[in-house]
């Protein structure tokens, strides 16, 4: 699997049987213009969940083999199809994609002053996770999130 794209241990620890859509997942659905409920996510095996996690979606492509991949597994899980967002509902929906600079009206970074943000060196996954977490005033999950990409990005010594 991508390293950076990864359950975070917080995520993990909030709900051991994986019955919350990962951060990661929502990214991608994000990406794919779509949505699935919370029950058609819990009717997923578990093989079919990790598969959603792992894809890759860093190109077009991607993101497009990710939608197919979701309507396959919704198929076989037999629990319905994906909602395409409307067009009103897609509005800023990916307004964190951009590495140039952070989206109008994302919250400043506060915290005990150890935890340093620089956009542009975030990756995709980076930007969506300090974008979500931040609109939903979550700093502690933001830090261990970023401590974790962090890891998962620093080559070992």
């Amino acid at each position: 699997m991508n390293p950076q794209y990864l359950v975070f241990e917080f995520e993990r620890l909030e709900d051991p049987d994986g019955h919350l859509v990962p951060l990661v997942v929502r990214m991608k659905l994000d990406l794919a213009l779509c949505r699935i409920s919370l029950d058609q996510w819990r009717t997923l095996s578990h093989l079919q969940r990790e598969m959603l996690i792992a894809a890759d979606v860093e190109h077009q492509d991607g993101v497009r083999d990710f939608r197919t991949l979701l309507d396959r597994v919704l198929q076989e899980a037999a629990c319905g199809s994906a909602a395409t967002l409307s067009p009103e509902k897609r509005k800023n929906l990916t307004a964190w994609a951009s590495p140039h600079q952070p989206p109008d009206g994302l919250p400043e970074i506060r915290g005990d002053g150890n935890l340093r943000l620089e956009w542009k060196s975030l990756t995709r996954f980076g930007r969506y996770v300090v974008w979500s977490l931040l609109r939903k005033g979550a700093t502690e999950k933001l830090e261990a999130a970023l401590v974790e990409l962090s890891a998962s990005t620093t080559p070992a010594n």
